[in-house]
């Protein structure tokens, strides 16, 4: 069975790799539940690899790209990075600010 689930990871995972790595994720959450009611003998997903892996640290702004946009930015959008920095706030939640 875990190699049929695991071909399906890999089936969607070609294009789609952080979707194959959530249906694997909402799938093994259901056989969990399923192995803690004795309904199963174990879960066939557990300890399978994860396809999708991010590392954001390339797109993380340093003080000097901060300096460089604030240089050449309009005000607007100036105003607009202080408010991300300083509050955390996701892009639709800041153009939704009045």
């Amino acid at each position: 069975m875990r190699a049929v689930f695991a071909d399906y990871h890999e089936k969607i995972g070609q294009d789609r790799p952080r979707e194959a790595d959530n249906r694997m994720t909402v799938l093994s959450l259901v056989f969990s539940y399923a192995a803690s009611r004795g309904t199963i003998k174990m879960n066939p997903l557990e300890g399978l690899e994860r396809l999708y892996s991010a590392d954001r640290s390339e797109i993380i702004w340093t003080e000097a790209d901060i300096l460089k946009f604030m240089a050449g930015a309009p005000v607007e959008l100036q105003r607009a990075l202080i408010l991300a920095i300083h509050t955390g706030q996701r892009y639709g939640d800041l153009i939704r600010l009045r």
